[in-house]
């Protein structure tokens, strides 16, 4: 439930995955952001939060039901502003794909330190499930609201988390939990374009078996049609910053990506 819906037309942006989704990038940008009225995001509370291995237990992650709406903004936490993926996607669809009359509504789904193995992504998963609700108030708040994107960075505690598996097990399976959860989105809401992308290039470094994850992901994407997979190993994280935080991009970095995410975004659009 929606406790400040809108009238509003909007198209919509969905946005899920682990931190690097939710967005965590901090330090100097050269892509300053600034609260456009046409672009929303909508979000939903968790009712506890115990640290990081609560956030990894699915069992014990419990959210409220209720969803609020506010201007699109980074994030402000710890001191510092935190980029978030989606920013920069949503501001190009609106200059590039946006009709007159309508909005675009991010709807942020994201939760850092969670994955597929930990039981949060599954169908039935509480994310997914809680992605699946929150989509779908989404809709309901006007009959001509739209779903037009899968935005997903996602994988680390897959990759982190995958000692028991060879490297073709976890290639299987990780290939198999994110190809079941797009064919799902698709099933609801439509065949909307996929977009997922690569992790940071010092935590790629230190993790070998990030490639097979990232490969399983652009495979899907190709797989299973209108997707596109991002590199992000090339970039830079938040330890640049503050000497710590190496699994996240920094804020320059993760505006980079979004970038990216839209390029890749515009190309399936068009049928390029």
């Amino acid at each position: 439930m929606i406790v400040n819906p809108t009238n509003d037309k909007y198209d919509i942006i969905i946005l899920a995955g682990q931190s690097n989704a939710s967005g965590c990038g901090i330090g100097p940008t050269t892509m300053l952001w600034s609260v456009d009225a046409d672009l929303m995001m909508m979000k939903g509370a968790f009712l506890r939060d115990d640290g990081n291995e609560f956030e990894r237990d699915a069992a014990k992650l419990r959210y409220s039901a209720e969803y609020k709406l506010a201007f699109a903004d980074e994030r402000h936490a710890e001191g510092y502003r935190r980029g978030v993926l989606a920013l920069p996607f949503a501001k190009r669809y609106k200059e590039e794909f946006l009709e007159e009359g309508r909005k675009v509504l991010i709807v942020d789904t994201a939760r850092g330190g969670t994955g597929f193995c930990s039981g949060h992504w599954t169908l039935d998963g509480g994310l997914y499930i809680r992605l699946v609700d929150m989509v779908e108030s989404a809709l309901l708040m006007n009959p001509e609201n739209r779903v037009v994107a899968l935005l997903w960075h996602q994988g680390e505690m897959d990759t982190n988390r995958s000692s028991n598996y060879t490297e073709e097990e976890l290639y299987d399976v990780h290939y198999k939990n994110v190809s079941t959860l797009v064919k799902d989105v698709r099933a609801r809401f439509g065949e909307i374009p996929f977009v997922c992308g690569g992790y940071v290039k010092e935590w790629s470094d230190r993790h070998p078996r990030a490639a097979i994850t990232e490969k399983a992901q652009a495979d899907v994407a190709k797989d299973l049609g209108k997707g596109a997979f991002c590199q992000g190993n090339d970039l830079l994280s938040n330890e640049v910053i503050n000497g710590k935080e190496h699994f996240h991009f920094n804020r320059e970095s993760i505006y980079i990506l979004g970038n990216r995410y839209f390029d890749a975004y515009k190309k399936i659009v068009k049928g390029e």
